[in-house]
């Protein structure tokens, strides 16, 4: 890296709070760094790349899929930030010290700077959420927010989704018969699609096992796109969890609220 670049970079790190983006990263209207063609997917009726734009969740999905408020079978999701609020409070008054590990929001250009490294674009809820909180701190601490396990920052979840699509490339080259697992299934049937891994699965959750929470990208034909799903090296069917990450958040602020939890002598969260 040469002087000037290090005194940019320097510069860039004291005078923003970008957590994720380099100096050098796409503003809000920029384009995509060379090379990072927008994935799509395969069930998708666009089959050709779109160029990519921050945000540009409703340009790679049909309208049926673009995440927005639904009064058809009920009350709406609450807001991030009123679920959020209520997670916080949580935090504040039953486990400080779990609330001192979740790390302040990232900014827009850090989120558009993992779109475009991932070739993705996000669901609103899950912006607006990483803009409140970019995961936890890990540093090595094993107590964490979901299931005892931490929400993970933009970073981790940029590395540990490129881990994933490495491992789906090796697979590629395999013969069907010589894949090393069992014949893989969706609860409920259809809504995931019948493969081990994905590459618009985006995992934000880890158990460091091989088994992870993920945002789905790329649902099966009687899926939302954006749904949360289990999926990993221990799950041969891949199981919808939440609709949306908002429903996710939601349901974990209401087990929460109604004491639906209990913290063991190792300051594990469970469920």
């Amino acid at each position: 890296m040469s002087f000037f670049k290090n005194i940019k970079e320097f510069i860039h790190n004291v005078t923003t709070s970008d957590h994720y983006a380099q100096y050098d990263s796409e503003d809000s209207t920029a384009s995509p760094r060379r090379g990072n063609t927008p994935l799509i997917g395969r069930n998708s009726s666009q089959m050709s790349a779109i160029p990519y734009r921050p945000g540009m969740r409703s340009q790679l999905h049909n309208d049926s899929q673009i995440e927005l408020r639904n009064y058809e079978n009920g009350q709406p999701i609450r807001d991030i930030l009123e679920i959020w609020n209520k997670i916080d409070e949580w935090l504040e008054n039953e486990f400080p010290e779990l609330e001192d590990d979740m790390q302040g929001g990232a900014t827009a250009n850090d989120l558009n700077a993992f779109e475009a490294d991932l070739g993705i674009s996000l669901p609103s809820s899950f912006r607006d959420s990483y803009q409140l909180h970019d995961g936890q701190v890990s540093m090595g601490k094993t107590r964490g927010l979901i299931f005892s396990y931490s929400l993970m920052d933009l970073e981790t979840i940029a590395a540990e989704t490129n881990i994933w699509r490495r491992v789906y490339e090796r697979l590629e080259k395999r013969e069907a018969g010589a894949l090393p697992f069992g014949v893989q299934k969706s609860c409920p049937p259809g809504f995931v699609n019948e493969i081990y891994y994905d590459p618009l699965w985006v995992p934000f959750v880890k158990d460091n096992g091989g088994n992870n929470i993920a945002l789905d990208l790329n649902p099966s034909g009687s899926g939302k796109w954006g749904q949360i799903i289990l999926f990993g090296r221990d799950y041969d069917t891949k199981f919808v969890v939440a609709d949306s990450f908002s429903e996710f958040l939601s349901n974990l602020a209401d087990d929460l609220d109604n004491g639906n939890y209990e913290i063991d002598d190792d300051e594990d969260l469970n469920y």
